[in-house]
């Protein structure tokens, strides 16, 4: 297969990137940086650990809090990542209610699938909280996605026969998403590949891992207590066939095929039926202010707009307690109450 557009411009900004940029890790050598008691405390804070099977595969779910006649809350997180990228933000947001986080099939402790796709992973999310009974409250769920899972989130509340509360997208590029160059080449060769053994980036040690740890895209981390508990989150370690041992991700290599046609997003945006909120990281890289405001634009009538100061694309990584500031006064006061329906949604 040839190499891509996408491909060789990825490979050409190693060359360029600050060192603090390329390697977020490389100044703790290895070692865990000292993180505050708040970090701490939380990730104390230990979920319920369970596997729910989705059509024939595992799939990772984290419970923390109590029943209660508020929406739950339902995390959805980003392309390579995991449901432990809430473990530090779920616990202050289950005080008075239920919080859950999945890891799609293809990420974190989840299974992996022969092939992926946005709507099979709006379909599993579906499943997952029928499974768990999120379904059966007072009051139906609130999907609450960052990037990726915001783009999922919203797909699912496109849906005309959807059950869920609400939507808040977290720096998610709804209008902006654009498959991978020559994406059908790619999942036909990924359809091939997936018979044979994965290509993995195998490292020797876990030091070496976090030193090839880097955020997409790329940028600089002040939090490193938070770079390095998620970095050691992905990865695990492996035993190849031929021998090879080593440090590798937890991620199913086939995901850097996940295509799809571009506008998708974009023109399921409008067709959200329940309420909505979009929130920008205040100097994202991924999605710039004028293009935000675009997507609030051409989202239902009502949908607000929301921005964190000094947060980049990774939101919950830059500025994790001003996110659950944010998500815990929006989602005490927010969705709006409606005669119409008795969980309270839009029609």
């Amino acid at each position: 297969m040839t190499e891509t557009t996408e491909a060789r411009r990825y490979w050409k900004s190693e060359t360029i990137l600050a060192p603090e940029v390329r390697s977020p890790l490389a100044q703790f050598n290895g070692e865990r940086p000292p993180a505050p008691e708040w970090f701490e405390n939380a990730l104390r804070d230990l979920p319920l650990e369970r596997r729910v099977k989705v059509d024939g595969v595992e799939i990772e779910v984290l419970e923390w809090g109590v029943e209660s006649a508020l929406p739950s809350l339902f995390l959805l997180h980003g392309t390579g990542a995991s449901a432990d990228w809430w473990r530090f933000i779920a616990p202050f947001l289950a005080q008075e209610r239920r919080v859950v986080a999945m890891s799609w099939s293809g990420m974190g402790g989840s299974g992996w699938r022969k092939s992926y796709s946005f709507e099979s992973y709006a379909s599993e999310a579906e499943a997952i909280a029928r499974a768990i009974g999120l379904f059966s409250a007072d009051e139906a769920p609130i999907l609450i996605g960052h990037s990726m899972g915001g783009m999922v989130g919203t797909l699912c509340c496109s849906r005309p026969d959807n059950s869920f509360r609400a939507i808040v997208a977290i720096d998610s590029g709804i209008l902006d998403y654009r498959p991978p160059a020559d994406w059908r080449e790619l999942e036909n060769h990924a359809r091939i590949a997936a018979e044979d053994w994965p290509s993995y980036n195998l490292y020797p040690t876990l030091p070496a891992a976090l030193l090839r740890y880097r955020f997409l895209p790329p940028q600089s981390s002040a939090n490193g207590f938070i770079t390095d508990y998620i970095a050691r989150s992905n990865l695990r370690e492996l035993a190849m066939p031929d021998g090879r041992t080593g440090w590798t991700w937890r991620s199913d290599p086939k995901l850097r095929f996940l295509g799809q046609e571009p506008d998708f997003f974009a023109d399921r945006l409008p067709k959200v039926n329940r309420p909505m909120v979009l929130i920008r990281g205040g100097i994202s890289a991924l999605i710039p202010l004028e293009r935000f405001r675009l997507t609030v634009e051409k989202a239902p009538p009502g949908t607000l707009g929301l921005e964190i100061p000094e947060a980049g694309h990774h939101v919950m990584v830059d500025q994790p307690l001003a996110l659950v500031a944010a998500l815990g006064a929006l989602c005490a006061a927010w969705p709006p109450a409606t005669s119409s329906d008795p969980n309270g949604a839009e029609p």
